[in-house]
């Protein structure tokens, strides 16, 4: 591998903006609304939309890697933010609404009331309001269609793939799937005082994600193997979430950049952040961390020829 290369930038002190006569237009129609575990930054290519301070204001900022430059979007405490083609979805810290800015036009404005949890998936919105059943709420775009689908079991959390549907009912401590092809909800693990999230899909239909102790308070990270229908643990420490990169399940552990390596379950330092962080978000090619509401960047190391 070679040399660890990493890049520390204050979003804040970015010296340019974008062109203000020119448009910005993004398209990436394979890009999928929101990744689970990230709540202040999404990307999509080179795009990232994330929460930040920018000249003493905090709010909603579109920054571009390749080019090192940002735009202010939206004043405010802003989160779950996701980024698809042209378009920014983000609530307001603590509460209920769902926004939606439109890049081109630079202009945002209400789209949904009630929302507490959400996914997009193609034109479709997935979504948990505050009061909680044995379905999942949906929102055609296109349409403006509102609709439900029907669960086995109470929908505390969910998290979508491309193949499943997955979602968590904390009163039983159990993640559930529902395969789209299937039709058929079923346990997929059950541990006692543990609470499922994050769910990341690995290759063909094995999964991963966070399974948190209530009473140690410690987080486990667990592999499912669709062909022997097992869970396996992986690792247990005090990371909040993870992601999938390059084949490695990266993960923040205190001040660590740590990345598992899939083929041989190997852990690897990828860097070491010296801030004192209050957040972090795990990216597809850098961590993005917060010190109060300043963004930090930092790059993974390059890959190995």
């Amino acid at each position: 591998m070679k040399r660890f290369f990493a890049i520390l930038l204050i979003l804040a002190m970015l010296p340019g903006l974008f062109g203000c006569q020119k448009a910005i237009v993004i398209e990436d129609v394979n890009a999928n609304g929101l990744k689970w575990g990230n709540t202040l930054a999404t990307e999509q290519g080179a795009w990232v939309a994330l929460y930040g301070e920018e000249d003493g204001r905090t709010g909603l900022i579109l920054y571009n890697k390749e080019t090192d430059q940002s735009r202010f979007l939206v004043e405010g405490r802003i989160f779950l933010i996701a980024l698809l083609e042209n378009k920014i979805y983000f609530k307001y810290d603590g509460g209920s609404e769902l926004y939606c800015y439109d890049i081109a036009k630079e202009d945002y404005g209400l789209l949904l009331e009630g929302v507490m949890a959400y996914q997009i998936r193609g034109s479709i919105i997935y979504y948990l309001t505050d009061v909680h059943g044995n379905y999942l709420n949906t929102y055609d775009l296109s349409t403006r269609e509102h609709g439900k689908i029907s669960v086995s079991y109470t929908v505390d959390a969910f998290w979508l793939t491309d193949d499943a549907l997955y979602y968590s009912d904390d009163t039983k401590g159990l993640l559930m799937v529902r395969p789209h092809e299937t039709e058929r909800d079923r346990i997929l693990y059950q541990g006692e005082f543990v609470l499922c999230r994050d769910v990341v899909a690995l290759e063909g239909e094995d999964v991963a994600f966070i399974g948190m102790n209530q009473n140690t308070g410690l987080n486990s990270l667990y592999r499912y193997t669709a062909e022997s229908d097992t869970v396996t643990e992986l690792l247990r420490g005090s990371f909040d979430h993870f992601n999938l990169v390059r084949s490695h399940l990266v993960f923040a552990e205190e001040n660590t950049i740590c990345a598992m390596d899939l083929s041989d379950y190997q852990v690897y330092s990828w860097g070491t952040i010296e801030e004192e962080y209050s957040f972090i978000e795990i990216m597809s090619d850098c961590v993005i961390y917060y010190v109060d509401d300043r963004p930090y960047l930092q790059y993974y190391p390059d890959p190995e020829e």
